[in-house]
């Protein structure tokens, strides 16, 4: 109170003997000294307890026990003790509950001398309801002061045993008193020798952090929210081992501004409890930047399995606006266990991945990783996204992730397994900016994995990949499914080319049958659903080397540097007599169309086909053949493409090297305006054994002009946006191919 002497600013009360501990309701109020400063939000204690002069082990400044319900502990400094700086506990019945802790500094003396407490700065144990620092709640904004709490021998703040229902918020856990540094002049460094908050593995439904809201007439309120700024830990910020605990709001490794680094020693957040929640959206999310090790990590101590843990609305890896990059020193979000929800981050500027995922049946969805929502370079060094565990859903329909300006955009390891890859734009964004990966826009190793789906060009499965450094699609070990995407282009037929192919697949054929658009079995509808559009690539559209039975069916191809589906990676590869080869798909012949004998029919309004395949029943290639037909339109780009599918037919073993005449029927608009004043197509063809063995198009020009030119003409946007396309070979730049 007022009474006690002030002595150099300050009142210091130094017992050489253990405090009287607490078992009646308290209110003990530093605040009311006049020299306090109130009006100051960084105002130090004037009332500092000292245990310098306490020899014995285990003292806390302040204990309170059963009976202490309710009590109040403002304004006060707290140093120097052998325990913790304040402990609630039990003895022989229930810990007090209902405790408010607000404005003091746990471990600082006379606001400039660090001098830690030995054990904890708060040791809460079996205790519910307290606050230790501000109170938020809904439409009452926040009230009440922090505390600063630092350089304790173990953690800043600690819940133990059964301590539920309390709420840490608005406190500087680790720094110094203005949340700017880890260092000061006289005390030294401030960080806890251990944890920042440490959450006990009985300790359930607390909340690190707050938010509430002020209403605001007419019609809605203003989130606000008192996170607390936990920063320079030694062993990291916040480890929570008990279930249903939330982080919200909070400054994790950074200062309070959230514009610096001021490292946690460990991962900013480590969890081991299940159905966690960090952040929330709007001002609920967290920083948690800056960190020597991982943003996030779920981990798995002594077989520990995190389940059900969601992650949302946080900024990891970068700064408090998501602007600027301000890394972990590992990756953003590392995650063990399983059915996590990684939705509505930006991730960004973390030393290894943006998310690293080894755990099972994840959803990672409307997340920016590498970079925010308007576009800035936020990268993380390797990848956007790895994966090594099963299930993950990575985006989905209406709900995708933005990934770019990483080294590789999503990378899906050999010993993941049904990885599903759905609705993400990867090296760009829905206005088809340039937001392109250093490397591949996917790489993928692992098994039975789905990358886009049936209908993807329509219904908002398949990704947008383009403008990255390598492959848009790079695929090895199990050849997976990969339908429904667009490649260096989008739907508006943009150029966003990747450097090097569209897809290119080096496998092992396993599993399920394998598909890069449709499989061999798939009707014409399904064809033209599942396949994916490929264009603007400056190398082959699609190459596939190494595997057989691996269907390429319905894919349009256009404006590739190279040739659009290469087998064997060699460029074209010629027809063979009778044809069973141990290459790419066996080297399947393509089909031989006539020239000659292919023109429009006016009668029937058809156009009349007559091909053959130069493949033997006897020579081991499976029949029937499905033989596809698609429209080049030579003015687009030179060599083989394929941009518009226009049916099938069935070549059976009696047909075998045989010709056949077959009519299609293209439906209105399939052709473009030639600007150079004559409209035609060039047909192209592939053949498709019963195995899945697709080959590469047919190679010979052969015209087709359309009838009804004035009827069926379309504004050809796709052909007028290619028009002035740089001109590209594959042969120039294969060099340039990675090993």
């Amino acid at each position: 109170g007022s009474n006690l002497p002030t002595v150099a600013g300050v009142v210091e009360i130094i017992p050489t003997t253990q405090l009287p501990w607490i078992y009646d309701p308290v209110h003990i109020n530093g605040y009311s000294h006049p020299a306090y400063d109130e009006m100051n939000p960084n105002a130090k204690p004037i009332v500092n307890l000292l245990g310098s002069s306490v020899g014995t082990a285990n003292t806390a400044g302040l204990t309170l026990l059963p009976g202490a319900d309710g009590s109040q502990i403002r304004g006060l400094a707290i140093a120097e003790w052998t325990g913790s700086g304040i402990l609630i506990s039990p003895f022989f019945s229930a810990a007090p509950g209902g405790i408010t802790i607000q404005g003091n500094h746990l471990g600082v003396w006379r606001g400039v001398f660090y001098r830690g407490n030995d054990q904890d700065g708060i040791h809460v144990v079996g205790s519910d309801g307290n606050t230790i620092g501000t109170n938020c709640q809904a439409f009452l904004g926040c009230s009440g002061r922090g505390n600063l709490i630092a350089t304790h021998g173990r953690h800043g703040v600690h819940l133990d045993g059964t301590s539920a229902n309390n709420t840490v918020a608005g406190n500087l856990i680790g720094t110094d008193r203005y949340g700017s540094s880890t260092f000061v002049p006289f005390g030294g460094a401030t960080p806890n020798a251990e944890w920042g908050v440490f959450v006990g593995p009985d300790a359930a439904n607390n909340t690190i952090g707050d938010f509430g809201s002020v209403f605001v007439p007419p019609s809605h309120s203003t989130p606000v929210s008192s996170g607390n700024v936990i920063s320079g830990n030694q062993a990291g910020g916040v480890r929570l081992e008990g279930d249903f605990n939330r982080v919200y709001a909070n400054r994790i490794g950074t200062n309070e501004a959230g514009t610096g680094a001021l490292a946690n020693q460990g991962p900013g957040i480590s969890v081991v409890g299940d159905d966690t929640t960090i952040g929330d959206l709007g001002a609920g999310g967290n920083v948690v930047s800056g960190n020597t090790s991982s943003g996030i990590v779920f981990d798995t101590p002594t077989g520990f399995t995190p389940l059900r843990v969601r992650v949302q609305g946080n900024r990891i890896g970068v700064d408090a606006t998501a602007t600027a990059p301000l890394g972990n020193g590992s990756s953003g979000i590392v995650m063990w266990g399983n059915h996590h929800e990684i939705w509505d981050n930006v991730i960004g500027g973390n030393a290894a991945a943006g998310i690293s995922d080894h755990s099972y049946s994840n959803e990672i969805l409307r997340n920016h990783i590498g970079t925010n929502g308007l576009g800035n370079d936020v990268g993380n060094t390797l990848m956007g996204i790895s994966v090594s565990g099963g299930n993950a859903q990575i985006g989905a329909a209406g709900a995708g992730n933005v990934i770019g300006f990483n080294g590789t955009g999503i990378a899906i390891g050999g010993s993941s397994y049904d990885t599903t890859v759905q609705g993400n734009w990867i090296g760009t964004d829905g206005a088809g900016f340039d937001l392109g990966n250093g490397n591949e826009g996917i790489y993928a190793t692992g098994a039975e994995y789905v990358i886009g789906g049936p209908g993807g060009t329509t219904n908002g499965l398949g990704n947008v990949i383009g403008h990255n450094g390598g492959v848009g699609i790079e695929a090895r070990g199990f050849v997976p499914t990969i339908q429904g995407n667009f490649v260096g282009t989008d739907a508006a037929g943009r150029d966003l080319g990747n450097a090097f192919e569209g897809i290119y697949a080096e496998s092992s054929p396993g599993g399920p049958p394998s598909a890069i658009g449709a499989l061999a079995s798939d009707p014409d509808v399904d064809v033209a659903a599942k396949g994916n559009v490929i264009a603007h690539n400056a190398l082959e559209g699609l190459v596939l080397d190494g595997v057989q039975d691996v269907a390429l069916r319905g894919n349009r191809m256009w404006n590739n540097g190279g040739i659009a589906l290469d087998l064997g990676d060699d460029f074209e590869t010629d027809n063979d007599p009778s044809d069973f080869d141990g290459g790419a798909n066996h080297l399947q012949n393509f089909p031989v169309i006539s020239p000659v004998q292919t023109f429009w029919n006016d009668v029937t309004g058809n156009l009349h086909v007559r091909y053959r395949v130069d493949s033997l029943p006897a020579a081991g290639v499976q029949y029937p053949l499905t033989v596809d037909f698609y429209l080049h339109d030579p003015w687009l780009a030179p060599g083989d493409q394929a941009r518009v599918f226009l049916g099938s037919d069935t070549y059976t073993a009696a047909e075998a090297g045989n010709d056949k005449d077959i009519l299609l029927s293209p439906l209105p608009g399939t052709f473009l305006p030639n600007p150079y004043g004559f409209e035609f197509g060039g047909l192209r063809a592939t053949a498709t054994d019963a195995d899945g063995n697709t080959s590469e198009l047919s190679r010979q020009n052969v015209p087709v002009p359309e009838p009804g030119t004035s009827l069926l003409l379309t504004a050809g946007a796709l052909g007028f946006a290619a028009l002035g396309r740089r001109g590209r070979t594959g042969r120039a730049l294969r060099s340039r191919r990675r090993g």
